[in-house]
């Protein structure tokens, strides 16, 4: 019997391996980097969840918190981060951390480093996951299959 070398499987894994290896490189290297202009170029202060509102997304309940909180000078400003969260995430009077731009106080997110640290985490078994698959994909597209 003749083998037959099986190119999709070595060219999806000819994709994936340098994939993830980039992937693991952005999140050593330029996510770190990214992190540390964002902080240098940004402050941190406490805000107040002050409004919630609740629609139907998707047939799904979605809540949002609208935040204020002053900046250096002291000016109010008001923010609802990321868009939807699960109910009950949040409450009214409630503090959280902010941290906002300094060039543009209107550009404000939550300041979780959970979420950061989730994040990397993700990335980090994403990163295996492309790498393993891509590796099987070639060698048993190499191997290939009786004809």
């Amino acid at each position: 019997m003749k083998k037959t070398i099986v190119w999709w499987k070595i060219i999806a894994g000819a994709v994936a391996v340098p994939l993830a290896g980039y992937m693991l490189y952005a999140a050593l290297t330029i996510m770190p980097a990214a992190d540390r202009e964002w902080k240098e170029k940004s402050a941190r202060t406490t805000g107040t969840v002050v409004q919630l509102r609740e629609t139907l997304r998707n047939r799904a309940r979605c809540c949002y918190a609208d935040i204020s909180f002053k900046d250096d000078a002291g000016r109010g400003h008001t923010f609802s981060p990321y868009g939807c969260y699960s109910c009950g995430a949040f409450y009214a009077g409630q503090t959280v951390r902010v941290r906002y731009s300094r060039e543009n106080p209107e550009t404000a997110f939550i300041d979780s480093e959970s979420h950061d640290r989730a994040t990397y985490i993700a990335i980090y078994a994403l990163c295996g996951i492309l790498l393993v698959a891509g590796i099987f994909f070639i060698i048993s597209g190499a191997r290939g299959k009786e004809a």
